[in-house]
């Protein structure tokens, strides 16, 4: 596995309204996609839909405003399962 960094780019898009977090997350995963989806597992929240206002999505899966870069020499192990490092989850 891979140990993945997403970092939010762009911290102004209204689509931060559909994640509980907005900040740096540090993820072990096989690929950029499975690292995004942990993401979005991980932070995901309902939008209610509003007359007249663009479409909100989920920011995690769109990397114009998150980027999803391999971390080397990482102090987290590259053994085990798929899982969202940082931060951690209750």
């Amino acid at each position: 596995m891979t140990i993945w960094k997403l970092t939010p780019t762009i911290k102004e898009s209204p689509n931060w309204e559909a994640s509980t977090y907005c900040g740096e997350v540090i993820v072990r995963a096989s690929d950029e996609e499975e690292a995004r989806q942990l993401a979005t597992a991980a932070f995901v929240i309902a939008v209610e839909v509003k007359p007249g206002r663009s479409t909100i999505w989920i920011p995690w899966k769109d990397s114009s405003i998150v980027s999803c870069k391999p971390l080397r020499n990482s102090e987290h192990s590259e053994q085990g399962p798929p899982a969202v490092l940082s931060p951690q989850q209750h």
